[in-house]
């Protein structure tokens, strides 16, 4: 890791919010890795489901594009070398988002898990775990 991004506070490793963006980078590449190849396997053009009688993962093609986009974006600010306030403010960002994302989803969720995004109440709340995270990690740490 850069010592540019360095928390300068004591700060435990697993809330630097480069290691935030690291975690994030390779767990949003491999859900979408997988989510495309589920959609392959089973050779719907819309959505395909893993576990729990299809109700937890939902893999649509938007769902997938986004989630290789915000870990191309993750892997920017996890190794990059970018500034420390710049990777904590993104880290802050990043979870502003998934917590309204999983608020949002709650209410969106009408019964069926073919709709633009897919949205779970499981998915809800592992997008509100990762918000939590995210603010945790961002607001932690502390960079000259």
């Amino acid at each position: 890791m850069s010592d540019y991004a360095t928390p300068t506070n004591n700060v435990p490793t697993i809330l630097n919010p480069v290691i935030y963006f690291r975690i994030s980078a390779f767990a949003l590449a491999a859900v979408a890795v997988l989510g495309f190849l589920m959609n392959i396997i089973d050779g719907s053009n819309i959505s395909t489901s893993l576990g729990f009688g299809g109700t937890f993962l939902q893999f649509t093609y938007t769902h997938d594009v986004v989630h290789l986009v915000l870990a191309a974006a993750a892997f920017l600010f996890g190794f990059g070398n970018l500034a420390g306030n710049t990777v904590k403010a993104f880290a802050i960002i990043f979870g502003v988002v998934y917590v309204l994302l999983g608020v949002v989803g709650f209410f969106a969720f009408n019964g069926t898990t073919d709709g633009f995004l897919a949205l779970t109440p499981a998915l809800n709340i592992v997008h509100l775990l990762l918000g939590a995270y995210a603010l945790t990690a961002g607001f932690a740490s502390k960079f000259d």
